[in-house]
């Protein structure tokens, strides 16, 4: 799907835990200044037990700190709950429930966009019909649609050019 908006750079690559992705950032960081960041990043730092993952916390704050010293707007994402089951050769076996990580993206004081409630992760793990694909953790078509969709509707600057 092609729908034309050309002003803005992914970063994003399977199986990236917050850690790496941050490095990623600061790499990125070095060559140019946007005036938004778009945070999107928790799936692969799952928490436990009702505990927020050590990891997306310390990235988290770390970026935090970095937007407010270089005056980039950060926008933050929730992150779906999911069932589980087998991607790429590896068995995700519990469903992940990412509400400690979401709890806090949604007290930050930080604009984000609501990707666990566009596919209704927020009221079961199971999503809305269709939208979760056969490997239990992924967005079928209709559901990455709906990703989409909210992310245009809590962040409209995605479509300025």
């Amino acid at each position: 799907l092609k729908w034309g908006y050309d002003n803005w750079l992914v970063d994003g690559y399977a199986g990236r835990n917050s850690v790496s992705a941050y490095q990623s950032l600061l790499n990125n960081l070095e060559h140019a200044k946007p005036e938004y960041i778009l945070w999107c990043m928790g799936m692969n730092d799952p928490d436990q037990d009702g505990i927020v993952n050590n990891n997306w916390l310390t990235t988290y704050k770390s970026l935090d700190a970095l937007c407010n010293n270089k005056g980039i707007t950060l926008i933050l994402s929730t992150t779906p709950n999911v069932i589980g089951g087998v991607v790429a050769d590896s068995e995700i076996r519990d469903a992940r429930d990412n509400e400690p990580k979401n709890k806090i993206v949604r007290e930050s004081g930080h604009r984000y966009i609501d990707f666990n409630k566009a596919v209704g992760g927020d009221v079961t793990n199971q999503w809305f019909s269709g939208m979760l694909s056969g490997d239990g953790v992924h967005p079928s078509d209709s559901g990455a649609l709906a990703l989409a969709l909210q992310a245009i509707q809590d962040f409209p600057e995605l479509t300025h050019q």
